[in-house]
């Protein structure tokens, strides 16, 4: 032992000192080096002995007490020694530790510094009545960090943001924390709350909470926050409420069993959320599209998800507006699309010329099109293959003959 401790080399003392096979007994004797990297190789070290720990919370040096208030198991003792510490970033980093005590935290909420009070306004460990303390801090940020701290109590929020208008104001911007979100979720005032439920920053478990409030304001409010996830849609899809049911068929969470259940509803506008969510299964926006509601049938024609066999059935709508969706549709099958290129209809023509699925055939057909402005609106198109572009560079008219040459 004596060997490896008066090791000239200091390097290899310090790789001892940091060996997690190291016996006790060298890594006390190591705590004694005049080299600080040994010494903090001990005060890193989980395996070194509570008398160098002890020793070594007293360092001259601040990296090694900066290692020793790192650790996870150091006692009261040692709390007090580094909290009275004269080096900022030794009683910043107690105060970061996740084991400092409440005692060694409330004697740190009095640092002259406020990076340390702030860590102590952050720590899980803090007390509430220091929290209190913290919140009323002539620094901004600690003010903060303690009203994000759920140790914090509610009152003392309360009485910071005054009257029911002013926590309303908090619960609406979009600046307020989730931490003091889920904090308003509880205000007495119906007002507050229902702004926490509309709040995009509220959380999927404070949103959660809310959907069991007792108005139905509040629970409609929960179903048209994007951040509602699928297990509270589901509760809130059990209340008979008409503006609710609307609200989960539009929200983004909303699960696709959720939908199939919502797709069976006797109410044209909930059906018609259904239609227009892009997360409706295709199997239900087929069925969708036989529906007796036009408006219905036009979401459906718009809606990406929806398969080319339905849009082959809905290609043929008596409605001239879904047929203009379908062309419109990049799903449309290739068939579809050539067969509307003919169409005496000029706007008919137009959406399957902007159509990026509209085939090479097609588009050269619509290149011979006696009407000027399916020529110029091809032309428009700098994808257009070259052989097309050239082809409508010679164009008679002069303006479809430039525009595609602008694109060669």
């Amino acid at each position: 032992m004596e060997r490896i401790v008066n090791d000239a080399d200091y390097k290899i003392r310090a790789t001892v000192a940091e060996n997690l096979e190291t016996t006790p007994e060298i890594l006390l004797e190591l705590s004694k080096d005049v080299v600080y990297l040994v010494r903090k190789g001990v005060a890193e070290n989980p395996n070194s002995p509570y008398s160098a720990i002890l020793a070594l919370s007293k360092d001259k040096d601040v990296r090694v007490k900066v290692a020793i208030a790192k650790r996870i198991d150091i006692t009261e003792e040692v709390f007090v020694i580094l909290a009275n510490d004269k080096h900022e970033k030794v009683r910043l980093t107690l105060a970061r530790n996740p084991i400092t005590s409440a005692k060694t935290l409330e004697f740190l909420a009095d640092d002259k510094n406020p990076k340390v009070r702030r860590a102590v306004a952050e720590h899980k460990n803090t007390t509430s009545l220091v929290l209190e303390k913290l919140f009323e801090d002539e620094v901004s940020y600690v003010c903060e960090a303690a009203s994000e701290n759920p140790n914090t109590p509610y009152a003392t929020l309360v009485r910071e943001f005054g009257n029911s208008y002013a926590r309303c104001q908090i619960a609406e911007s979009t600046e307020t924390t989730p931490e003091i979100l889920d904090k308003l979720a509880k205000d007495y005032n119906e007002s507050v709350r229902l702004a926490v439920a509309n709040n995009t920053n509220t959380t999927a478990k404070t949103l959660q909470y809310l959907a069991n409030d007792g108005l139905k304001t509040i629970k409609h409010g929960v179903a048209s926050n994007p951040n509602a996830d699928e297990q509270t849609l589901q509760i809130l899809l059990k209340i008979e409420d008409k503006h609710i049911k609307l609200a989960v068929a539009n929200n983004p969470n909303v699960s696709e069993k959720n939908l199939v259940e919502l797709a069976n509803s006797t109410d044209d506008e909930i059906r018609l959320a259904v239609a227009q969510n892009i997360k409706t299964p295709s199997v239900i926006l087929g069925v969708l599209a036989r529906d007796t509601s036009s408006s219905i049938r036009l979401a459906v024609a718009e809606n990406v998800n929806t398969a080319p066999a339905t849009l082959t059935i809905l290609a043929k709508d008596s409605v001239f507006a879904v047929r203009l969706l379908v062309a419109s549709n990049h799903k449309t099958p290739a068939s579809i699309l050539a067969g509307f290129a003919t169409s005496g209809n000029r706007k008919l023509r137009q959406r399957v010329i902007l159509n990026p699925s509209t085939p090479v055939t097609t588009l050269e057909k619509l290149a011979a099109s006696y009407d000027e402005e399916d020529r110029f609106t091809l032309a428009k198109n700098p994808e257009l293959p070259r052989e097309i572009l050239i082809k409508l560079s010679r164009d008679t008219s002069k303006k479809v003959s430039e525009m595609a040459l602008s694109h060669l």
